[in-house]
């Protein structure tokens, strides 16, 4: 990418995105307005196009665009190559200027650590949600209404599988036909479940309104689907979309599973009713959450 393009993506960028992604790293230790300022500064003393740079760090020539525009900040995995490529120190890179210690690491500053650069780097996808009583007193309501609503799928799921079970000789069913078919589905959608009507954000951090992302995670939660850029616009959608697939599934998989297993022939179900069981679980979740992402994005 050019000097001439980099200018043009600086003043099409909003403002505001800008500010507000500059306040939250910021905030965790990073002034991404420096950072970004410093690594041009260093690559171009070294001579290096933004295209090299990117060559030589085996990434994309967008990548380093999005870090010198302070829309993004690189994986801690790189900032060690990054810095010996600028002839800089790590904690020179993050602090976004050089210190006495030059080159050989020495001196009385003391080096980031880096449990400290993991957590600085989080910071940048984080901020705090300043609300009005009333959006606390909002935000009470739907999250018990979406209590009730997950509570609900799991004491109408563990009713049909309870029926099943009692009445398996009526229906023709076997108990080792009804523990693979129900108890690999329905326990395995009810534990997943918990995070998108208890845990999942409500709002993206302002950064995700600003850089093509398609991954979120949060904690031990990771999410990304392909061709699907996360944002503030179908974000509510999406996770709209997962809770209604973790309510439906395992309430409405019971009813399907007993017809299924009726009318598909023994052979047939023997070998393929695994992959029948990954592909409800797995095209459930993920199609109408991407259908969603695509629509709104």
């Amino acid at each position: 990418m050019t000097e001439t393009t980099d200018r043009e993506l600086r003043m099409d960028e909003p403002d505001e995105s800008r500010e507000e992604n500059r306040e939250s790293a910021q905030r965790g230790g990073i002034d991404m307005a420096r950072f970004g300022s410093f690594i041009t500064k260093k690559r171009k003393e070294k001579g290096l196009t933004q295209k090299q740079l990117a060559e030589r760090l085996y990434i994309s020539n967008k990548a380093v665009s999005k870090w010198e525009r302070s829309l993004s900040l690189p994986d801690v995995a790189l900032l060690e190559p990054l810095a010996r490529e600028l002839g800089i120190t790590v904690t020179e890179l993050l602090r976004g200027e050089e210190t006495e210690r030059g080159l050989s690491g020495e001196g009385s500053e003391r080096a980031f650590t880096r449990d400290e650069i993991e957590r600085m780097l989080a910071e940048k996808l984080r901020f705090p949600e300043t609300l009005s009583e009333e959006e606390r007193v909002q935000r009470k309501r739907v999250k018990k209404k979406r209590a009730v609503g997950y509570f609900s799928g799991l004491c109408l799921s563990l009713g049909e599988m309870a029926l099943l079970f009692l009445f398996r000789e009526r229906l023709g069913l076997s108990l080792f036909d009804l523990t693979m078919g129900l108890l690999l589905v329905n326990p395995t959608m009810l534990i997943m479940g918990i995070w998108p009507f208890f845990f999942m954000a409500e709002k993206l951090p302002p950064i995700y309104d600003s850089v093509r992302l398609s991954e979120y995670a949060r904690g031990g939660f990771h999410m990304s689907i392909s061709g699907v850029y996360f944002n503030n616009r179908n974000w509510p959608h999406i996770t709209k979309a997962l809770r209604w697939s973790f309510f439906l599934i395992p309430v409405c998989w019971p009813v399907v599973f007993v017809l299924l297993r009726w009318i598909t022939p023994d052979f047939i179900w023997l070998y393929g009713q695994i992959v029948l069981m990954l592909a409800v679980m797995l095209g459930g979740i993920f199609v109408p959450a991407a259908v969603m992402g695509k629509k709104y994005e």
